[in-house]
């Protein structure tokens, strides 16, 4: 009997043949190519060339409410067939417009580092005027209203 059957013998190797992995390795290698497997068929989508006359969204003519005719498709998962229309946002600052269009070394690192300083604002504490008389616990789920602005608090400590 070789060592490899002894009690406390170590599977940790890769290439133990105790070990699970080892064993398993080389099955899963190339599964895509093997043949006894069906064919899987590229799903071809149709492009998204209708757009929704209420707010501009690109969709499908499947996504369309039953409805509606061809001619004239009205779309409810976009804008509810026009009764939720966003706003358009306000315009970035212009400093934050040039660190990400801009080709100087301040715009460089600031894209290359973006996620950085995303993650560094996201978790900072937050300080915000609260309307007490719904942050009260009186009656009722508890409520958190803000009135005003919101603003990042941010320290070192």
């Amino acid at each position: 009997m070789s060592s490899l059957w002894k009690k406390g013998h170590s599977r940790s190797h890769g290439n133990c043949a105790m070990n699970f992995t080892a064993q398993n390795r080389v099955s899963y290698l190339n599964i895509a190519r093997d043949p006894a497997l069906p064919e899987v068929q590229r799903n071809n989508i149709e492009a998204m060339d209708i757009i929704c006359s209420s707010c501009g969204a690109h969709m499908w003519m499947s996504e369309k409410k039953s409805n509606s005719s061809m001619a004239t498709p009205v779309f409810q998962v976009c804008c509810a067939a026009g009764q939720a229309i966003l706003r358009r946002l306000a315009p970035l600052p212009e400093q934050i417009v040039n660190l990400l269009k801009n080709n100087d070394a301040e715009s460089k690192e600031f894209r290359e580092n973006i996620r950085s300083y995303n993650s560094a604002l996201s978790f900072t504490s937050m300080n915000a005027d609260l309307d007490r008389r719904y942050a009260s616990n009186q009656h009722g789920a508890y409520a958190f209203r803000i009135h005003g602005g919101v603003y990042h608090l941010m320290s070192s400590t």
